[in-house]
């Protein structure tokens, strides 16, 4: 029928049969005239019109019923004239190359199918390069983009359609897929995610460990000079209780007669911290002290960091935006900033900074950020705070491409002169 040696016709006819389909190809009648306009033209089909049109001969050339016309068409010369008589040559050993996914010289990428894959692993909508591509390619890429993107009923139009195409293997990979892929979104969501907020207790007797318990406080007053005060509003006990020092009176029970603390100056001391800087601090009391004095205790110890929350409008895919939220962030407020960030990212994903890295800029983010799936965090003065020292984190990696091209090349010069 197509001039194929018998041994080889029913096989590639079952093949394309199987494995060829295409929604309501171009009619037969029009087909051979637009070939034939073509082929008295300088003009150049599109790609995606030569595919269709390709296509479309293929659907007729294998269906059940044949178009002579079509068969004559394909065979005539461009000039009009005559075919070439057949020959039928058929012979035991004769063998044909099918170019097949054995043979990686005949190996072809279409661009369109290409496009339409980073598109999926960019989470963009794929619909524009699909027109060129069969049903069952255009679907299964759909249903691929649907799943990533959570559109449960969209996914299982895909995978419908694409069991009526009869490729009932390649929808039940995409419905393979598809579960596991909701299981584990399903175990991810059960985990805690984002800030948890604690109330402080209210502290009901005046008792303070002076050797475990510690103050939670601001630095109200930074004139080294004269004197530097921190007042605690809360209390952290040994146990872990957090209780409340926000009325000044109950500051008193603790801390007579001010309800403040002193830093002093010295090698015996700490480093006197800033106006409104946030800490932990271990509290002793003044040697000197009398009953007459206004404030009889300062802060001892190294200095446990506060850190407060700040929100970002963006979620940790979209690794961009979040990275150029915080250089913002960074480039404005960074060298004015007293008290240490966390970011808690639209899905609740908590970021921090690496210690000594320049956040405003690019270079700042090319070993990621440690971040933590939940932390625990109180409110004060409207503001959002976690306590240190913070736990065990995983590591975010947000770096620019340009950032990660210069550290793969740094990576292999490195491995090149080992």
């Amino acid at each position: 029928m197509l001039n194929l040696p018998a041994a080889t016709e029913a096989i590639v006819q079952k093949w394309f049969s199987e494995n060829l389909s295409m929604i309501e190809p171009e009619p037969v009648g029009e087909l051979i005239e637009m070939y034939s306009l073509y082929e008295d033209s300088t003009e150049v089909l599109s790609e995606s019109d030569a595919k269709r049109y390709a296509r479309s001969c293929l659907m007729h050339l294998f269906s059940d019923d044949l178009s002579e016309d079509l068969i004559n068409f394909l065979k005539s010369s461009p000039d009009g004239s005559d075919p070439e008589p057949e020959i039928e040559q058929e012979t035991e050993s004769e063998e044909i190359s099918t170019g097949g996914a054995n043979d990686q010289s005949a190996e072809f990428l279409d661009s369109d199918l290409a496009h339409g894959l980073i598109a999926v692993l960019r989470g963009k909508d794929p619909d524009e390069f699909l027109a060129s591509q069969s049903p069952s390619t255009a679907n299964f890429i759909s249903g691929l983009y649907s799943i990533r993107n959570g559109e449960s009923q969209e996914a299982q139009s895909a995978i419908e359609n694409l069991n009526d195409l009869k490729q009932t293997e390649i929808a039940k990979i995409l419905s393979d897929y598809s579960i596991s892929l909701e299981k584990k979104t399903a175990s991810v969501e059960s985990l805690p995610s984002g800030i948890r907020i604690i109330q402080p207790e209210l502290l009901e007797e005046p008792i303070f460990d002076f050797d475990r318990d510690q103050i939670i406080g601001k630095c109200t007053k930074d004139h080294p000079e004269t004197a530097v005060f921190v007042q605690p509003f809360a209390v952290q006990t040994w146990d872990g209780r957090l209780l409340s020092l926000a009325e000044r009176e109950t500051r008193k029970l603790i801390f007579p007669n001010s309800g403040d603390v002193q830093s002093f100056t010295g090698q015996h001391f700490p480093k006197q911290p800033k106006k409104h800087e946030l800490g932990i601090w271990h509290v002793d009391r003044n040697e000197s002290s009398t009953a007459d004095h206004f404030t009889n205790f300062h802060i001892k110890g190294t200095k446990t960091n506060v850190y407060e929350v700040h929100l970002v409008p963006f979620s940790s895919t979209d690794y961009e935006s979040v990275r150029e939220y915080l250089k913002e962030h960074f480039s404005q407020f960074g060298l004015r900033q007293t008290v240490p960030y966390l970011f808690q990212l639209r899905d609740g994903v908590i970021l921090g900074c690496p210690h000594g890295k320049d956040m405003s800029k690019d270079e700042g983010y090319s070993e990621g950020l440690p971040y933590w799936r939940t932390l625990d965090a109180f409110r004060f003065e409207g503001r959002l705070l976690v306590l240190g020292p913070l736990p065990a984190h995983e590591l975010y990696e947000c770096a620019s491409l340009t950032t990660t091209l210069k550290k793969f090349s740094l990576v292999s010069r490195i491995v090149l002169m080992a």
